[in-house]
C-alpha cells in the first residue's frame, strides 16, 4: 500500500487542507490554512529542520520519504485499516481470478468437446429439475398433512357443520396472516389435496347447505375426539 493511505487520507489531514500526491508522497498546501506571515515564519523554521524529516516548497510541505519509511509513527488504527484494505483487495482479486479461471475452463471445454459438454449440461439441468420437483412435492405433502390436521382440530371444536370454504379461509389466515401470496398458495395448491383426503374420511360428514342462497359444502366431525391428539400451534 502507498504511504498516502497512511498519512494523506486520514480525517485530520483532509480537514486541515487539500493534498496532492507527488512521487507517492502527500504534499500539504500550507497556504490554504496559514496566513502569509505564518507561512513565512514556517518557512524560516523549516530551514532549520533536518532535511531528512521535512521537505518544503513555496506552497507545500511534506515529510520526506526517508522519514516516512523509517521513523513515521503510524497509529495502530492506521495499520489495522491498511490490513483491512489489503485483505479486501486480496479477497476480491482471488475471487475474480477463480471466476476467470472457471469461465475460461468451461469455454475451453465447450470448444474442445462441444457434444460432451452439451450432454453434461443437459444432464445437470435435468437432475436439478428433478431435485426441485421432488423438494416441491415433499413440501406440499407436508403442508397438506399439517393443514388437514388443523382442519380436523377446527371441526372437532364446532358442534355444527362448518362451510368448507370458510374453514379454508380461516386456516389460511391463521397460518399466513400477512402474506397474500402464501394464502393463495394454500387455496390453489394445498387445500385441494386436503379436500380429497377429507372427502374420503368417514369420520367427517359432508353435507350441502345453502348460505345466502348459494349451495356450499359443509363438513362436520362425527367421530368424537377419535383418539386424536390436537396439533400444537
Amino acid at each position: 500500500m502507498t504511504v498516502q493511505y497512511s498519512c494523506g487520507r486520514c480525517r485530520f489531514s483532509k480537514a486541515l487542507c487539500p493534498i496532492e500526491v507527488v512521487d507517492d508522497t502527500p504534499r500539504f498546501n500550507i497556504t490554504s490554512f496559514l496566513g502569509l506571515s505564518e507561512v513565512e515564519t514556517l518557512r524560516n523554521l523549516i530551514s532549520h529542520v533536518d532535511n531528512n524529516t521535512l521537505s518544503a516548497t513555496n506552497e507545500t510541505i511534506s515529510l520526506t520519504q526517508t522519514f516516512i519509511q523509517s521513523r513515521l509513527p503510524i497509529p495502530f488504527t492506521c495499520y489495522l485499516a491498511l490490513l483491512t484494505v489489503s485483505l479486501t483487495v486480496m479477497s476480491l482479486s482471488l475471487t475474480m481470478s477463480a471466476f476467470k479461471i472457471m469461465i475460461t475452463s468451461l469455454f475451453s471445454c465447450f470448444k474442445t468437446h462441444p457434444l460432451f459438454s452439451i450432454a453434461i449440461t443437459i444432464f445437470l439441468i435435468i437432475i436439478q429439475k428433478i431435485h426441485s420437483l421432488h423438494s416441491r412435492r415433499v413440501r406440499i405433502h407436508n403442508q397438506t398433512a399439517e393443514l388437514r390436521e388443523r382442519a380436523y382440530d377446527k371441526l372437532i371444536q364446532f358442534s355444527q357443520p362448518v362451510a368448507m370454504s370458510h374453514l379454508r379461509d380461516d386456516l389460511a389466515h391463521e397460518l399466513h396472516p400477512t402474506s397474500l401470496r402464501d394464502r393463495k398458495n394454500i387455496v390453489k395448491t394445498v387445500w385441494p389435496r386436503v379436500c380429497c383426503e377429507v372427502r374420503l374420511d368417514t369420520r367427517v360428514r359432508k353435507v350441502e347447505k345453502s348460505v345466502g342462497g348459494v349451495g356450499m359444502e359443509h363438513w362436520e366431525w362425527i367421530a368424537g375426539d377419535g383418539g386424536r391428539t390436537p396439533m400444537k400451534s
